[in-house]
């Protein structure tokens, strides 16, 4: 996937900004995982008050990393203000 052929189609909003960059950080672990990290699982958590982690990686039960991927300027009440 080339997200520089998305941009030059369709310019980025300030709105479509975090969609974005997650591909981008989706893209990056595909190559990982196909360079060596066959193992890694990527995917997608989200709980029922819809508070959500962007990837999760993992190697059959264990998990790695939670990895939560924002453009927000605000990140402590956004983001980290979810888990408490």
């Amino acid at each position: 996937m080339d997200t520089g052929i998305v941009s030059s189609f369709s310019p980025v909003s300030r709105e479509g900004l975090g969609r974005f960059i997650e591909t981008v950080v989706a893209v990056e672990f595909l190559r990982r995982k196909s360079y060596g990290l066959q193992k890694w699982e990527i995917n997608y958590w989200k709980d029922h008050q819809q508070r959500e982690v962007d990837f999760v990686i993992r190697e059959g039960m264990k998990v790695h990393q939670l990895i939560q991927v924002t453009c927000a300027s605000d990140i402590r009440t956004r983001e980290v203000g979810c888990i408490n």
